[in-house]
């Protein structure tokens, strides 16, 4: 779990994995230099379950250095994300890694529901069910807190240095290496919309897609806009337009 300024909801996110069905876990929990109250916050949370390690980045770098510096840290086989304002169900971790280990997948996400600030859920994702490169290529459907990496089977495979979109170039290195993410078909998260998420601001966005084109799939930039635009975009453009309309209801 990376965290900066989440003093407000990152409380919330703890406790969802301390109600985890699944007890064997660790939940690592990096710093990215808050100037809230949030190291505080997490010192005491630290405090009262040895289960929960915290670490501080010298410098501000983005959530990826942070996530990378979590995994770097990670004991267990298997590798799972929580963003500081998101929200596990309390068999999360239980159903996901039940369904890995039955059907032998080593890479997996699951359904979530995009939830507004106070976590009321107004629109349940469902991400294609089984994506390979090719696919993943044009668009990110995965949310991250519903990921689960089997480090034994894979390795570690970090995020790169951007400061947008990291997580996606994850999916992608990883779809490198195995044939498929595999969706577990349940709701395991919240993933909270709020009005400081860095994903607001599309043109910023949408020049980060291009640099992921450009930078991580190595496209000339004729190649990296066609892509962006005949590609990603309606992809996007469809999913935007049906989470709006529910939560309109």
């Amino acid at each position: 779990m990376p965290s900066y300024n989440c003093e407000h909801f990152i409380e919330e996110s703890i406790r969802s994995v301390l109600a985890q069905t699944y007890t064997n876990w660790e939940l690592l929990i990096v710093d990215d230099c808050s100037t809230d109250n949030t190291w505080t916050i997490l010192q005491a949370q630290a405090a009262k379950d040895n289960r929960i390690r915290i670490f501080r980045q010298p410098q501000n770098a983005g959530s990826g250095k942070a996530r990378n510096k979590g995994m770097e840290e990670a004991k267990g086989r298997y590798i799972a994300f929580l963003d500081s304002d998101d929200w596990w169900y309390p068999t999360k971790l239980q159903k996901q890694l039940d369904f890995m280990q039955s059907n032998r997948y080593e890479f997996t996400c699951t359904w979530y529901e995009d939830a507004k600030t106070d976590l009321t859920p107004y629109h349940i994702s469902r991400p294609k069910d089984k994506q390979n490169f090719q696919y993943m290529r044009y668009g990110n459907e995965v949310g991250t807190p519903g990921v689960i990496i089997d480090t034994q089977r894979i390795g570690k495979i970090y995020m790169p240095d951007f400061r947008r979109g990291q997580d996606w170039c994850l999916w992608l290195r990883i779809l490198q290496h195995v044939d498929y993410l595999h969706v577990c078909p349940f709701v395991s998260f919240k993933y909270r919309h709020n009005d400081a998420s860095v994903t607001r601001n599309k043109w910023v966005m949408a020049k980060a897609v291009i640099t992921i084109y450009r930078k991580e799939l190595n496209y000339s930039y004729i190649h990296a806009l066609c892509a962006f635009l005949f590609g990603f975009m309606p992809r996007n453009i469809y999913r935007k337009l049906d989470k709006v309309c529910c939560s309109k209801k």
